[in-house]
């Protein structure tokens, strides 16, 4: 995933009309048009398939299928964005539980005043457009990182016979063979954690550092399929792994808060 290397948490939304047939959703495509503010204090563009209007606090770094890249230098002028403007890829923060933003005063005096071992601020970032990887990209996330070895040890993770906060654990089994050290202790080593649906796919795919630190990060992946064609990953540290299922809830909640109109496609 092409995220900031913050480690950006998302947002994504979903709308379109239900219902409706192409003459229909044309023209009220072009009706939201009309109405789109021009003072710069909102994101606009078709996020995943809806079309989106972000309040600037909530899109840091956006990007859009038609930008460069980020060492190629802008040849022509920056395109008047629209709702058929699709966008690929964007990120913000916001302090969990009650979705505070990086943008506000008060957000940034707090996140300062917070050491990373305690923090409840959280990064998310989004890729849709050009940057989604498809339908279905959390379960091929997961069982392609759960079917071969481990880069640093070599070893295939195995599945724990105990669940951690509701999810699958899968752990570094073994020692090194130079070392006699847990495989599960090295410095880079990360504990890995699923959650699926009744088919068995996939819909939550968390990895986390094994570091003996209260700021160890952890890195939680998820899309928004089927009301938006994106994914998302969340940026926490392990103190709140437990929160998962509330993290992936706001996060996908407050991304639905951007759909124009409130409807989904």
């Amino acid at each position: 995933m092409s995220r900031p290397l913050i480690g950006w948490l998302i947002a994504a939304t979903g709308l379109l009309l239900v219902g409706c047939g192409k003459k229909d959703e044309s023209q009220e495509l072009q009706n939201l048009m009309l109405t789109v503010p021009v003072n710069g204090k909102e994101v606009i563009g078709d996020l995943g398939g809806v079309p989106v209007r972000i309040p600037r606090e909530f899109a840091e770094h956006v990007e859009y299928d038609d930008d460069p890249g980020i060492l190629t230098p802008r040849t022509k002028p920056v395109p008047v964005r629209d709702f058929s403007s699709k966008l690929s890829s964007f990120g913000f923060y916001f302090r969990y539980p009650d979705m505070l933003s990086l943008r506000t005063e008060e957000g940034r005096k707090d996140r300062d005043a917070q050491l990373p071992g305690n923090t409840f601020w959280i990064s998310v970032g989004l890729d849709a457009g050009k940057r989604y990887s498809g339908a279905g990209s959390t379960d091929r996330l997961a069982s392609g990182w759960l079917s071969k070895p481990e880069a640093i040890s070599g070893v295939m993770y195995q599945i724990s016979p105990e669940k951690t906060c509701g999810l699958e654990t899968y752990v570094l089994t073994g020692n090194d063979p130079k070392t006699g050290e847990p495989h599960r202790e090295h410095s880079n080593a990360e504990d890995v954690f699923v959650a699926r649906d009744s088919f068995g796919k996939a819909t939550t795919f968390i990895r986390c550092s094994n570091r003996p630190l209260n700021a160890a990060p952890c890195v939680q992946y998820f899309d928004l399929e089927p009301q938006i064609h994106a994914e998302v990953d969340v940026h926490f540290r392990r103190g709140l792994l437990c929160e998962w299922r509330e993290i992936q809830d706001s996060t996908s909640t407050l991304v639905s808060s951007f759909r124009v109109n409130g409807q989904a496609k």
